[in-house]
């Protein structure tokens, strides 16, 4: 579990690290989207930000249950199965963007991590059923 917090906890930091401190919104951002109805609605600065919030929100979960020490097995990984299904709502949100601009490749990508993260949820979820003990050999 130690791995799967630390893997997501940098995967989202670098992902937000550049959306808050890049100045904005990259022109490309708007670019993209300006054709379809999410230029109107909700807008792209707002898409863009709902992104980087739901990104943060997964950072600061799976950062909280390493520092929590949930992989030590003392503790419910309530904080990483948190991050992990955070994890995979946004990369639902945002192959559903790919395949909005007609990008299939880039969005089925998107959707097989968001696959990623459920499947670690559940693998997550059957540890901590077990109360924490290796899930290898009968129990």
């Amino acid at each position: 579990m130690f791995l799967v917090a630390l893997l997501l906890a940098v995967l989202w930091f670098q992902m937000i690290l550049p959306k808050w401190t890049g100045g904005g919104v990259p022109p490309q951002f708007h670019e993209m989207f300006a054709n379809t109805f999410l230029a109107q609605f909700p807008g792209t600065t707002v898409a863009f930000y709902m992104i980087a919030v739901m990104e943060t929100v997964a950072f600061l979960l799976a950062a909280l249950s390493l520092v929590r020490g949930e992989f030590l097995g003392q503790r419910s990984p309530v904080l990483l199965k948190w991050a992990l299904a955070v994890s995979s709502l946004t990369f639902i949100k945002l192959g559903f963007g790919l395949r909005l601009v007609m990008d299939s490749q880039g969005g089925f990508q998107q959707y097989v991590y968001a696959v990623g993260a459920l499947t670690l949820w559940f693998l997550v979820d059957y540890w901590d059923s077990r109360g924490g003990r290796a899930v290898t050999g009968p129990a």
